[in-house]
């Protein structure tokens, strides 16, 4: 449930606010938040904003300290306020930890790359879906009428066609021989094809800002790769550390369990259209293997904000609740309709929501996520129950 202003000081109980002499002395408001947290709480509660949450940590180490003590404020920030397109790859850096995996890994991006051309055993099956991947994102965005679009001439600057296809083929061949067990499986393309866009974007603002100063530009050839490690990293991050790399394993296992543990909450949350589904023979993989596989990034009439609010909680959370939310609030919000739905209709209706597209939006999407309740103990009791289902090896 969202904080209110006034509320806010109860983030972490009473707190006992200094004498009114010795807090007239105090001259700077810094100095004032530093010695009353709730203050300093409310403040960057009322604002709802990351931006304002960073400023505040960077004044002081006594700010820093109150506001690091409170996680939930954080938590909260994301949830509510969202983040300017300017700041979201460097918070998506700073969450997951990308450029310390960078920084520490023995082996760098360009040599991965080389390793898997010399094998070439995946070239074929990445240069086939990556040009289908990247013309689906191309169409979808130009269908959209977003101006905004991430791979939009005004974001992708002096990027041709063949220079982000070429981007793309080397992202997913680093990752197939950094990864060997699981190389290359589709929906790979289409996570490395939206970090990609972020990345592009945001470099493409850096260098039209290096351009109006004394800063020298580096060669286009330099920045292509730069963005190519950016994107390789970041996608390191999610296999490494947000359980991805389960989700294209051989056996795909996490996966398996996702579908599992999704089909009892839909079974406990909405057990008529749980039913229904069951009548018409529409099993959780039909529609949730795409959306989850891909997180979310399949489903392409999610718009791009919606998808970006949700990832911004993915990355700050390390934790799938996000994912299964946004699932069954989709599902909770077209239950009545999905009711009336044979399964073929049914099946339609969950890749485009034609009839719902409203709902999709980020002020109505995520909201309604955030009231379902999905706790990690649920996730690991229900992991448990799927462990139990499982043969003995």
């Amino acid at each position: 449930m969202y904080l209110n202003s006034i509320a806010a000081h109860n983030l972490v109980g009473w707190y006992d606010a200094p004498n009114s002499t010795y807090a007239c002395s105090m001259s700077s408001v810094a100095a004032i938040c530093m010695d009353m947290p709730h203050v300093l709480y409310t403040i960057v509660a009322f604002t709802g904003c990351v931006a304002t949450y960073t400023r505040c940590s960077a004044v002081n180490r006594g700010m820093r300290h109150h506001l690091l003590a409170e996680p939930r404020l954080h938590r909260y920030c994301v949830r509510v306020g969202g983040l300017p397109a300017s700041l979201r790859l460097p918070f998506w850096q700073h969450v997951s930890g990308s450029k310390e995996l960078q920084q520490t890994s023995s082996v760098d991006y360009l040599t991965y790359q080389h390793d898997a051309k010399l094998k070439g055993e995946w070239v074929e099956a990445i240069y086939i879906d990556v040009r289908r991947t990247y013309g689906r994102v191309a169409i979808e965005s130009s269908a959209s009428g977003l101006s905004d679009g991430l791979f939009s001439r005004n974001n992708a600057m002096d990027h041709s066609d063949q220079d982000i296809q070429s981007q793309l083929t080397g992202i997913l061949l680093a990752l197939a021989s950094r990864y060997p067990l699981v190389g290359y499986c589709q929906g790979m393309d289409y996570i490395a094809a939206h970090l990609l866009q972020h990345v592009i974007s945001h470099s493409t603002q850096a260098t039209a800002a290096s351009a109006l100063s004394a800063v020298p530009l580096s060669s286009k050839a330099q920045r292509l790769v730069e963005e190519e490690e950016t994107s390789f990293w970041l996608f390191v991050a999610l296999l490494d550390q947000y359980g991805l790399e389960a989700m294209f394993s051989p056996g795909l296992s996490k996966l398996h369990l996702h579908c599992y543990q999704f089909n009892r909450f839909l079974q406990l949350g909405l057990p008529k259209l749980h039913a229904h589904f069951e009548v018409e023979g529409m099993s959780v993989q039909m529609y949730l293997v795409g959306w989850f596989q891909t997180l979310f990034l399949y489903l392409n009439a999610l718009p791009r904000h919606s998808i970006d609010n949700m990832w911004d909680i993915f990355m700050a959370e390390k934790s799938w609740k996000i994912l299964f939310r946004v699932a069954l609030a989709l599902l909770s919000m077209c239950e009545a309709h999905l009711l009336q739905q044979p399964i073929d209709s049914a099946s339609r209706f969950l890749n485009t929501f034609a009839t719902h597209l409203p709902m999709l939006e980020p002020y109505v999407l995520v909201p309604t996520a955030l009231r379902i309740k999905v706790t990690n103990r649920h996730l690991a009791d229900l992991s448990l129950g799927f462990d139990s289902t499982q043969p003995l090896p």
